[in-house]
């Protein structure tokens, strides 16, 4: 998503958290081509740019995947809501918002927790 032209990842494991990642990727209008016989994806980059403005992404109980997709939607324009499964609410993600916050974002715990729901509020 980051990148430009095309990444490939084989050999990509068959996980809820990849899978998460990959609805992630495809809400936000960044194009996943997914090869299940080959056991591989194509992701085409965007160069950083988040195609769509407004997203909720429900990511279950993948902190692999709110994780880096937080930090990534700060790049972009718009209103994001990151949030999971009742388990994802108990994990801890406020030293991820703090650091970001730091480097200028508008992040927060919208639940008054240390926890997600996380909202990215950016502007590129």
């Amino acid at each position: 998503m980051l990148a430009e032209g095309h990444t490939e990842i084989h050999n990509l494991l068959d996980s809820d958290d990849t899978r998460r990642m990959v609805e992630a990727l495809n809400t936000l209008g960044v194009e996943v081509l997914e090869d299940r016989n080959q056991n591989r994806i194509s992701v085409k980059g965007t160069s950083g740019t988040i195609p769509v403005t407004e997203a909720t992404l429900m990511l279950g109980n993948a902190g692999t995947a709110i994780r880096p997709l937080t930090a990534a939607l700060t790049l972009g324009q718009g209103r994001f809501v990151l949030d999971g499964v009742q388990r994802m609410r108990e994990r801890p993600i406020i030293d991820l918002v703090n650091g970001l916050k730091q480097l200028g974002a508008d992040v927060s715990c919208i639940n008054g927790t240390d926890s997600p729901p996380v909202e990215v509020i950016a502007n590129g």
